[in-house]
C-alpha cells in the first residue's frame, strides 16, 4: 500500500465570522484543493459519511457533506 496524503483542518476558531468557522475553513479548503483534478466527466463520486468505527455512532455533520457535494458538482460542471 502506498503513502497517503492527509489534510488536517483545525477546528479551533480564533475570530468571529463565517469564514473563520470550521465550516467556512472547510469550504475554503475544498475550493483551493480543486476537486476537478480528481473527478472525471461522468464519473461516480462516493462520499463516506461516517468514521467507520464498529459499534460507534459517529457521523459527519450534514453541513460538511453538503459543502463537499456542492463543490464536487461545481468542479464536475466546470470540468465538462
Amino acid at each position: 500500500m502506498g503513502n497517503s496524503l492527509v489534510y488536517k483542518l483545525s477546528p479551533r476558531v480564533h475570530k468571529w465570522g463565517y469564514k473563520y468557522s470550521t465550516l467556512g475553513i472547510f469550504e475554503k479548503f475544498l475550493k483551493e484543493y480543486g476537486l476537478s483534478k480528481h473527478i472525471e466527466e461522468n464519473e461516480w463520486v462516493a462520499v463516506k459519511i461516517h468514521f467507520g468505527s464498529e459499534g460507534a455512532h459517529r457521523v459527519i455533520r450534514p453541513s460538511f457533506i453538503q459543502k463537499t457535494l456542492q463543490q464536487s458538482k461545481k468542479q464536475k460542471e466546470n470540468h465538462s
